[in-house]
């Protein structure tokens, strides 16, 4: 919001529901995740589907689905949209803890410190996800496309936890409490598909068996998922938020 004193007023230049700005976000992020996989199949079958066991499949991992043109131009796309949003959605976050911590007598210094952590490791995570998306996995890079990569499941797995742990803190209505279930589910399907996922990865590796890597692959979008309804369960927390962009224009005689 911009004010000015003196011989001006505030008027509203742009106003959007948050509910309205998360389901913008996340079906842009879909939709391009969707998209980007149906082209490179179209375009690129054999190269994002072939693997060194050289046995049939029929879905590529994210990372060879998002690595040739047009795909990864419509993922890169979806990705810069998202995290600006995220990072605010971190933001928000921090103010609506640091507000419930006060209201209910727990603004102590762990709880203090928890908050600041899990909102700097929210922006990092979201960070690194651009960075696995603009920086490709050729060669010349690879180093800088795997470090980003290892600093974004760290930091998630981070971030959900810490989060959790404050939610659980300081929910006491039905709407924290409605999200913090949600969100406590979609927590343990991460953790289960990501294990699920390691396991079908080894085991393609080992057994070299038709169609294992595209199994791996359906599951490994099943995690991204499972991030995103965890995103999305914001919702419930701001059911009411506005957001608003406002200037100052002079007042006239």
């Amino acid at each position: 919001m911009i004010s000015m004193a003196g011989r001006s007023r505030n008027v509203v230049l742009y106003s959007i529901r948050h509910k309205t700005l998360m389901g913008v976000t996340v079906g842009g992020v879909v939709v391009c995740m969707v998209l980007s996989i149906l082209l490179s199949l179209y375009y690129n079958f054999e190269s994002v589907t072939g693997t060194h066991c050289r046995v049939p499949n029929f879905l590529p991992t994210i990372s060879a689905a998002f690595r040739d043109m047009p795909s990864r131009l419509v993922w890169q796309l979806g990705v810069v949209g998202h995290v600006p949003v995220g990072i605010l959605e971190a933001c928000f976050y921090h103010g609506y803890f640091t507000k419930r911590l006060a209201e209910i007598n727990k603004a102590g210094f762990v709880q203090r410190a928890v908050n600041k952590l899990q909102t700097g490791i929210g922006i990092v995570h979201h960070m690194s996800l651009l960075t696995l998306t603009l920086v490709t996995s050729d060669d010349e890079y690879i180093l800088i496309h795997e470090g980003a990569f290892i600093v974004f499941m760290i930091s998630g797995f981070l971030h959900m936890t810490l989060f959790l742990w404050l939610q659980s803190t300081t929910s006491s209505d039905g709407c924290g409490l409605k999200s913090l279930r949600g969100r406590m589910f979609y927590v343990v399907c991460n953790v289960v598909l990501t294990l699920l996922s390691i396991y079908l990865f080894i085991r393609h590796n080992t057994f070299c068996e038709p169609y294992m890597y595209s199994i791996y692959a359906g599951v490994e979008y099943f995690v991204v998922f499972t991030n995103i309804l965890f995103f999305i369960e914001a919702r419930h927390d701001f059911p009411d938020l506005q957001l608003t962009i406002s200037g100052s224009v002079e007042k006239s005689d």
